[in-house]
């Protein structure tokens, strides 16, 4: 990709930024699950199946329209994702019963595909291959701006208008998204039309232990990571926090904090590797979240806030760290499946934490008031992070079986 005026590229990238906000501004979900829960008369451990259909299904998808957007255009698919996310974000907040929103936030899931799967294509698309970690990492902050936003959106919004203002207030954004790119032609990336290897993947790539290490490595950090989103909605439900607004507040430290490190992820690649930096961020989530089971019914809000950013901090300088391993790995011509990998493993990560961490903390809590617990949902809570946690740190142990992945330099 040749220079270019930064002038000339600020709409289609605006647009692209806009429509790959969409996915983690999912984020706000999470702090809607008590009123979700309440309005729909559901039991606790119900409300996983709002992030199960929704994750697996643009999960499942991702490497499909990262393929066909390597091979017909990642701008056709990524505007077709706009108006497939107009439409399902305004069906999710018209849901009349919890069995049709779960319908259609699995139409929500294939417009996430569309968009995830081919925006880091596009917006690496638009500046120089030598500036790829730094473009990744700003795609990496962005996700992390969402992720931040949400909740805090999501408090205020749920506060005034109920669990369906964290869907509609999404449709406007996709409009906009979509009106920028009408009639643009953007830089393309070569289009691969190989068939060989899995969705376009070389065997001798896929069977490569560091590169195997690196993905499920990400599908880890993802599960132990996830455990924020899911439970602690709760603890902040709980007289701990003085409201949802401060309660989204006190969540969005973590995903603020990612967009830093993920920023300086970007700068901090050529000169230490990513392979370093990953690991380093790993570490770091797997302390962050082990720290969370230390939270007490008193907590003070600044001990929450430092655990959520030494967590946050590790998932910024592993989600930019782990793109720009597997995209480097992979060749130009496959960036659409290189960007939907990342995020599989991602998804993943997700699914199984929404299944066996909620189980995981059902049983616990079950358990905590079989035996006449004071608090059953803090016991419940504590020793789910102190699952999680541990989960991440002892597999991180297991790699270092292969030290050569994380410390020779790739």
């Amino acid at each position: 990709m040749p220079n270019r005026d930064i002038k000339s590229i600020w709409v289609p990238l605006i647009a692209i930024v806009a429509g790959s906000l969409l996915g983690p501004l999912d984020s706000s979900v999470n702090i809607a699950f008590p009123d979700i829960t309440e309005k729909f008369g559901i039991e606790v451990e119900t409300i996983r199946w709002v992030i199960i259909p929704y994750v697996a299904t643009y999960g499942c998808l991702m490497l499909v329209f990262g393929r066909l957007g390597d091979l017909f255009g990642h701008l056709l698919v990524f505007r077709i994702g706009l108006v497939a996310s107009m439409v399902s974000y305004g069906l999710c907040g018209l849901a009349e019963s919890f069995e049709w929103l779960l319908v259609f936030r699995v139409i929500q899931g294939v417009a996430t595909a569309m968009l995830l799967s081919c925006g880091p294509a596009l917006a690496t698309g638009l500046f120089d291959e030598n500036l790829r970690p730094r473009i990744l990492g700003a795609y990496a902050m962005t996700y992390g701006l969402g992720t931040a936003l949400g909740p805090s959106l999501g408090g205020i919004l749920v506060e005034a208008w109920g669990w369906p203002a964290i869907f509609l207030f999404r449709v406007p954004i996709a409009v906009i998204a979509f009106l920028l790119l009408v009639g643009r032609v953007l830089p393309s990336l070569p289009k691969d039309a190989r068939t060989t290897g899995w969705i376009g993947i070389s065997g001798n790539t896929a069977r490569n232990p560091a590169f195997v290490i690196v993905n499920a490595t990400n599908i880890v950090v993802n599960f132990t990571a996830f455990s924020v989103m899911l439970l602690v909605p709760y603890f902040i439900a709980q007289p701990y926090t003085p409201s949802l607004s401060v309660g989204g507040a006190i969540m969005a430290t973590g995903p603020l904090t990612m967009m830093f490190s993920a920023q300086a992820a970007g700068y901090l690649i050529p000169v230490f590797g990513a392979n370093r930096l990953a690991f380093i961020g790993a570490l770091s989530v797997g302390i962050g979240i082990y720290s969370v089971s230390l939270w007490s019914g008193d907590v003070a809000i600044i001990w929450m806030m430092l655990s959520l950013a030494i967590f946050g901090f590790g998932w910024g300088l592993f989600q930019t760290s782990s793109f720009e391993m597997v995209s480097a790995a992979l060749p130009r011509s496959q960036r659409g499946v290189a960007g939907s990998l990342v995020l599989v493993m991602r998804m993943f990560g997700v699914v199984l934490a929404a299944y066996f961490l909620m189980l995981f903390f059902t049983d616990s809590f079950e358990n905590a008031r079989a035996a006449n617990a004071p608090n059953a949902f803090l016991e419940g809570f504590q020793v789910s992070f102190e699952f999680a946690g541990l989960v991440l740190l002892g597999f991180l142990l297991l790699t270092l079986l292969r030290p050569g992945v994380w410390l020779r330099r790739w």
